[in-house]
C-alpha cells in the first residue's frame, strides 16, 4: 500500500498543537471511536478519532488500525453497528460527547457517554 502517514501525522500534530482532542470522519457506515496514543504516557492529551457514518446505507463498520501508524498507536475504544448520531456539547471550556443510537426493537434512542474533557487552552 501507499504510505500517507506523514500527512496524517501532520494533521494529528496540528490538532494537538491547537489544543484540540477530537476529529470526526463519516465515510464508513457505522460508529467507531479510537484513541490515538502519542506514546508520551499521558492519555489526557491524546487525540480521539470518531467515525460517525450512522445515518443510513446499512451499518457494517469493523475498525482495523493496522498499517502505517508510527509513531502513534491507534487504540480502539468502541464501535457499534447501529444507526445513530453524535452529540457534542461545549459549555465554556468543558467538552462532552455522547453517541445516541437507535434501539431498533422499540424505536427509541439510547445514549452512550463517550468522552468528557476540558479544553487545554481554556482550563
Amino acid at each position: 500500500g501507499i504510505d500517507f502517514s506523514q500527512y496524517r501525522n501532520r494533521f494529528w500534530e496540528s490538532i494537538a498543537a491547537a489544543g484540540g482532542r477530537t476529529y470526526f470522519c463519516g465515510h464508513d457506515h457505522g460508529y467507531a471511536h479510537a484513541r490515538i496514543d502519542d506514546g508520551d504516557g499521558n492519555f489526557d492529551n491524546d487525540i480521539h478519532q470518531f467515525v460517525v457514518g450512522t445515518a443510513g446505507a446499512g451499518v457494517n463498520i469493523v475498525p482495523e488500525h493496522n498499517g502505517y501508524n508510527t509513531p502513534y498507536l491507534p487504540i480502539a475504544q468502541e464501535h457499534a453497528q447501529k444507526y445513530g448520531y453524535m452529540v457534542v456539547e461545549i459549555t465554556g471550556a468543558k467538552v462532552n460527547l455522547e453517541f445516541k443510537y437507535l434501539n431498533e426493537s422499540d424505536g427509541t434512542f439510547k445514549t452512550v457517554p463517550v468522552l468528557s474533557y476540558y479544553s487545554r487552552s481554556e482550563k
